[in-house]
């Protein structure tokens, strides 16, 4: 015969915003479940009830978003995470500052670097190139896009980034070598 589980009853006590409305069981490792009404906006949530007793759980998660409103801080900045532009900028600061990327050499380690606007924040590097992205990406497609360096000795910032096609980035590398033909011979 299975033995139950003794628990606190906690129905009508009040923990942070939550008001313990009901028991509902247990979970898989037979903690006692309780359902709660939030002051917030009269939200139901399901709690564990350790979690209500020893202070871990508090609101339907109101009270974390409003701490954060209070202190400035946002949980939430921009909401892109997951789109090219931001891979992209990631990609940059990647390159620039993390000694174990594989492209490593190439940029952060012979002094290539991201402003610091842009560095701190995608928020402004979308500002700065994402009328052009779109643009480009009209004209080109997204996956012709690339971010290129006009001066490739010098760092990704506003006034030295561009939208390239691949074929246009891959002929403005530092190991392409133009030559110039002229009566008397080549020059490089």
């Amino acid at each position: 015969m299975k033995r139950r589980r003794k628990y606190i009853d906690r129905v009508g006590e009040r923990y942070g915003r939550l008001v313990v409305i009901r028991y509902v069981g247990n979970d898989s490792k037979r903690h006692a479940l309780w359902e709660c009404r939030c002051d917030c906006d009269g939200s139901l949530v399901t709690v564990v009830g350790y979690n209500l007793g020893v202070g871990k759980t508090k609101s339907c998660g109101c009270l974390r978003q409003d701490n954060a409103l209070e202190t400035g801080r946002k949980n939430t900045t921009h909401g892109k995470t997951g789109t090219r532009l931001f891979r992209i900028w990631g990609s940059i600061k990647t390159r620039c500052t993390n000694s174990n990327h594989e492209r490593w050499q190439d940029y952060g380690g012979r002094g290539i670097s991201v402003c610091e606007r842009w560095s701190t924040s995608f928020e402004n590097f979308e500002a700065d190139m994402k009328q052009s992205y779109d643009a480009h990406v009209a004209i080109h497609g997204e996956w012709q896009t690339t971010i290129d360096r006009i001066d490739n000795n010098k760092g990704y910032s506003p006034d030295n980034c561009r939208w390239a096609t691949r074929a246009e980035q891959n002929r403005n590398q530092r190991k392409h070598q133009y030559l110039k033909a002229s009566n008397g011979g080549v020059s490089i």
